[in-house]
């Protein structure tokens, strides 16, 4: 970590300013309460050149704070010396300067040295605590930096590794679909499915991002349900309903794939056909994805698949408190996958 700096000059003259001003009014008033004149301009002088000096001594003062920080016992006699020896440039200062030039009466130089030791002392401590709570200060900043530089970085790490698992999964449900399709002899839909799955590893590789835009992932969505419909046939039927709107919306990256995936595991009517509705809506400041199937809705306490967990993990990862992920029953039958976040627009280009 960088020390902190010693302040500039013209920011110590400024506050060895304010405290000379501070003297002079604390004078002032000691001798109204005497019944003496309010304002002695030798007394002034004499406060403002005072304090200015220590405006001088400031940086130097500063500096051997930030060096010797009391962590050896050389320390703390480098500060003793430094304290006796500001006691005589002080007193110096005071003897050959500002007594002739305020036409003070003259006193002798050790005296003079004994009578200011204990400002002094308190003068350069003061400085010494301020640099300590400067520094701490600074060092702070740079902890609390570097703790958000940590957690950014491990949940990108956490979201990558949940996204590693989702592509490959996602990837091997296609290939047994096409394979279920060369094994059945239908060689049509199996080119349909191998061109549909060309068009979501194209846009899956390009998803490098943790968020991407709402009309890419339906675009993803689509191709991922024309591949079942190319397995599955008639059997399977989607509807999507998004508003204009929301298309530029950020949304976690493959997050409909799961929610879809889980639909048409478990979402298949009496009839065993699977009738998907993908739906977006933003509201506010929030963007509401529903993935809704028409089959029996979800069984009490059944256990999360691997996509739905990891999906409420990167959600958590992504948004903290602000993105949520439910599972429950449709209104009309059927299960309803409801997933909230902040809404926030995607840049352009």
């Amino acid at each position: 970590m960088q020390p902190p700096r010693p302040p500039r000059l013209v920011y110590c003259l400024a506050a060895w300013t304010a405290i000379a001003l501070f003297f002079i009014v604390r004078n002032s008033l000691y001798r109204a309460a005497d019944h003496q004149s309010l304002f002695v301009l030798s007394t002034a002088t004499a406060n403002l050149m005072s304090c200015w000096l220590w405006a001088f001594l400031t940086p130097p003062s500063w500096i051997l704070s930030n060096r010797f920080r009391f962590e050896r016992p050389r320390d703390a006699a480098v500060h003793a010396a430094a304290v006796f020896a500001t006691m005589w440039i002080d007193a110096i200062f005071e003897f050959w300067i500002s007594r002739p030039l305020t036409g003070r009466s003259p006193m002798p130089l050790w005296r003079i040295a004994l009578d200011y030791s204990w400002v002094d002392a308190l003068f350069y401590f003061f400085i010494v605590f301020l640099e300590r709570v400067q520094r701490f200060r600074a060092q702070s900043a740079e902890q609390s930096a570097r703790a958000a530089r940590l957690e950014s970085d491990l949940r990108q790490a956490r979201l990558r590794a949940l996204e590693a698992q989702l592509r490959p999964h996602f990837l091997f449900n296609a290939l047994n679909t096409i394979s279920s399709l060369v094994r059945g002899g239908e060689d049509d839909a199996a080119v349909r499915a191998v061109a549909a799955l060309g068009d979501v590893l194209r846009g899956s590789l390009r998803q490098t991002a943790p968020e991407v835009a709402l009309r890419d992932e339906l675009t993803l969505a689509r191709r991922y349900l024309d591949l079942e419909r190319a397995r599955f046939g008639d059997a399977v039927s989607f509807t999507f309903d998004a508003d204009a709107s929301a298309y530029g919306a950020l949304v976690p990256s493959l997050v409909l794939q799961p929610l879809v995936e889980n639909a048409l595991k478990h979402g298949r009517g009496l009839d065993g056909r699977a009738r998907i509705e993908i739906r977006a809506r933003s509201s506010g400041e929030r963007l509401r994805l529903e993935v809704q199937d028409g089959g029996k809705g979800p069984a009490p306490g059944a256990p999360e698949g691997i996509g739905l967990s990891n999906t409420r993990a990167r959600l958590e990862q992504l948004y903290g408190e602000g993105g949520r992920l439910d599972l429950k029953a449709a209104p009309g039958g059927g299960a309803l996958a409801v997933v909230e976040v902040p809404l926030r627009e995607a840049p352009h280009g």
